[in-house]
C-alpha cells in the first residue's frame, strides 16, 4: 500500500517533469510556429513535451542510466536549457538554433525584408497560360 507521503513524492516529481517539459516545449514552439496562437498553439507544446519527455526516457533507457533522480535531472536540463538557448525575445535571435523565423531582418534598409517591397511591385499574379490548363486537365478512365 503506498502512503500519503509516497504518494506526495510522485506527484512532485510528476509536476516537475510535466514543468520542465513545457517549459522547453513552448520554448521551442514559439521559436519554430511564432504564429500558432491559442489551442494550436497548446497543443504543439504539449506534443513537444511529450516527445522530450520520451526522448529523454528512450536515451537514458539505451544506456541503462534510466533512474527516476536521473531522468528527473536530464528531463530538467533539456528543458531548461530548451528555455535558456531557443527562448528569449520573440524575433531575437536563437543562441541554439540561429535564426528568428518570424524575426526583423533589415534588408536593404527596408525594416523588415525585401519580399514586402517586392510584394508591393509585383501585383497580382497572372493567369496561367491556356497550354498548362489543358494539359492539367485529367480525361475520365475508359472501361471496356
Amino acid at each position: 500500500m503506498l502512503d500519503l507521503p509516497r504518494y506526495l513524492h510522485g506527484v512532485v516529481e510528476i509536476l516537475l517533469l510535466g514543468g520542465f517539459a513545457m517549459l522547453g516545449g513552448s520554448a521551442l514552439r514559439g521559436r519554430l510556429l511564432p504564429t500558432f496562437a491559442g489551442a494550436p498553439a497548446h497543443l504543439a507544446s504539449a506534443v513537444i513535451a511529450l516527445a522530450l519527455l520520451i526522448w529523454t526516457a528512450e536515451i537514458l533507457g539505451s544506456f541503462g542510466f534510466f533512474a527516476p533522480v536521473a531522468y528527473l535531472l536530464a528531463v530538467a536540463l533539456g528543458g531548461l536549457g530548451l528555455w535558456l538557448g531557443v527562448g528569449g525575445r520573440q524575433g531575437g535571435p536563437s543562441r541554439l538554433l540561429g535564426f528568428s523565423p518570424g524575426g526583423e531582418a533589415v534588408v536593404r534598409g527596408s525594416g523588415r525584408g525585401e519580399k514586402q517591397d517586392a510584394a508591393a511591385r509585383e501585383g497580382p499574379p497572372y493567369p496561367p497560360p491556356a497550354a498548362q490548363t489543358v494539359v492539367a486537365l485529367e480525361l475520365p478512365p475508359r472501361r471496356y
